[in-house]
């Protein structure tokens, strides 16, 4: 589910949203209402249908451990340690 409203992306495809940050967009917000899914709300920027629609297309290259990186900062947004 990938939508596109008011100043946001937003999207429930964690793939997608790691990509998007690795090529340097930001998480706004996470929306954890619905049990199992998440809605991730990422600022829109002048190249994030390119980067969407090279993600939906496969032709994006990524370096792999900045890529993990990535997705290790966007599940410690989603699952933050509580101490």
């Amino acid at each position: 589910m990938c939508k596109k409203e008011d100043n946001y992306y937003k999207t429930n495809d964690i793939s997608l949203a790691t990509t998007i940050c690795y090529f340097g967009g930001q998480i706004e917000k996470i929306d954890k209402s619905t049990p199992h899914r998440a809605l991730f709300f990422i600022k829109k920027d002048v190249g994030l249908d390119n980067i969407i629609q090279g993600f939906q297309s496969r032709s994006l290259q990524v370096e792999p451990w900045a890529f993990l990186l990535s997705y290790k900062k966007v599940k410690n947004q989603l699952f933050p340690r509580v101490k």
